[in-house]
């Protein structure tokens, strides 16, 4: 049966995963900064869910892959393992946004007829745009005095520099892949533009991350100049001394720069592992006893608040949540699906014959690693839109792959 879309079909479905991006990546931040209920929200995702690919299954010819399962099991096994929750409402809260995850990611995993990853970072891009509108809107934050933006809304910080940081991805995808001078000045402002709000929250983390990602992507757009000219050069150094004096900056005349200049002390003066990481290395030794007391099972999602001594804190960390708190089944199920993933770009870039379809794969993959990064001070796996992109990063690779083994 050939499943082929037409080309309305092809325009349709494009457009229905933008809205759909828009709604789930926007909308999450909109709960908290207009109090919109998060139970409506989740009916929004799941009705466009069904509507729109549940129903016509077979036309979009979806694909069950390897990973998807692992998420899905993943997605099971750590509702099913809470045997002590930290609160009821907290709980059924927690149950809503992972299976709202695990749609997201089945929407995005399993499609295979449509390359939708030009769609996933315009449509990251337009979320991104319409947050900053927001933000100006809602936040005087050039003349307000406040310590770290988000907070004024009862919305984590880091959450909101979390999303920015996909902004700042997205932006880099089409400076990288855009020769078009209009794309790349966009590109370039929107990355600006989005630094800002991250600056503004004070997420150490984010930031750190964003830098990470920055001067990998800035490597990879200059190894891709295979003549060296003096234009290329003035930029090399203009783009050189601009992450230079904005990391001069951030560091010494923003809160960003105090925390992070707190940090660093901390780290010179900390003697044992649980003063070490602004004295979160507390978690870690809490969290390897823990762990040695329940390895197979875990604790429970988001349990951690609840076994720890120290105000009932969460964990900080993507590792403690998912390896302590789920067990090694939980940690194979989870971590295995951002494996199979990555497996398959490095396999797409060692022997794709197409450069462009090379170079998208090394961006997934220093993006992936960038949210890996992350998780190290902070949780992702109820982000809606870490699930979108890696979902999108694993069908990019399977379908260039079965393309590339089909044709020879």
């Amino acid at each position: 049966m050939n499943f082929d879309l037409g080309f309305r079909s092809e325009t349709l479905i494009r457009r229905a995963l933008q809205l759909f991006i828009l709604i789930s990546i926007s909308f999450s931040i909109l709960v908290f900064v207009f109090g919109i209920r998060s139970l409506l929200l989740n009916a929004i995702i799941l009705g466009a869910t069904v509507i729109i690919f549940l129903i016509p299954n077979k036309r979009y010819a979806l694909r069950f892959k390897i990973e998807m399962k692992l998420i899905g099991l993943w997605v099971l096994w750590a509702v099913l393992s809470n045997t002590v929750f930290f609160s009821e409402s907290l709980f059924q809260e927690l149950n809503r946004t992972l299976i709202i995850c695990f749609v997201l990611f089945y929407v995005f995993n399993t499609i295979v007829r449509i390359d939708i990853h030009r769609v996933l970072f315009k449509s990251i891009l337009i979320s991104c745009h319409f947050l900053l509108i927001v933000t100006a809107f809602k936040t005087s934050f050039f003349t307000q005095n406040f310590d770290r933006l988000g907070i004024l809304w009862g919305i984590n910080p880091n959450d909101l520099a979390y999303i920015m940081l996909f902004g700042v991805i997205s932006s880099f995808y089409f400076l990288y892949n855009s020769q078009n001078k209009y794309h790349r000045t966009i590109s370039v402002a929107s990355i600006f533009a989005f630094n800002i709000i991250i600056v503004l929250s004070a997420s150490r983390k984010i930031f750190v991350g964003e830098l990470f990602f920055i001067l990998i992507s800035f490597w990879m757009i200059m190894r891709r100049r295979t003549n060296i000219n003096v234009k290329s050069l003035i930029a090399t150094v203009f783009g050189l001394s601009a992450i230079f004096v904005s990391v001069y900056f951030i560091y010494n005349d923003t809160f960003l720069g105090e925390r992070l200049n707190i940090a660093f002390e901390g780290e010179q003066q900390a003697v044992y592992l649980d003063e070490r990481l602004t004295g979160r290395g507390i978690y870690y030794v809490e969290a390897i006893e823990m762990f040695g007391r329940n390895p197979i099972r875990g604790i429970g999602l988001n349990n951690f608040r609840n076994h720890f001594f120290l105000n009932e804190d969460p964990s900080h960390s993507e590792y403690i949540s998912i390896i302590v708190e789920t067990g090694l089944i939980g940690a194979i199920l989870y971590f295995g699906a951002y494996f199979l993933v990555l497996r398959r770009l490095r396999w797409l870039k060692r022997r794709a014959v197409d450069e462009e379809i090379r170079n998208k794969a090394v961006f997934f993959i220093v993006a992936i690693i960038t949210i890996l990064l992350i998780g190290i001070g902070k949780w992702n796996y109820d982000s809606y839109a870490t699930y979108i992109f890696v979902a999108t990063a694993g069908n990019f690779a399977w379908l260039n792959r079965n393309r590339m083994l089909k044709n020879n």
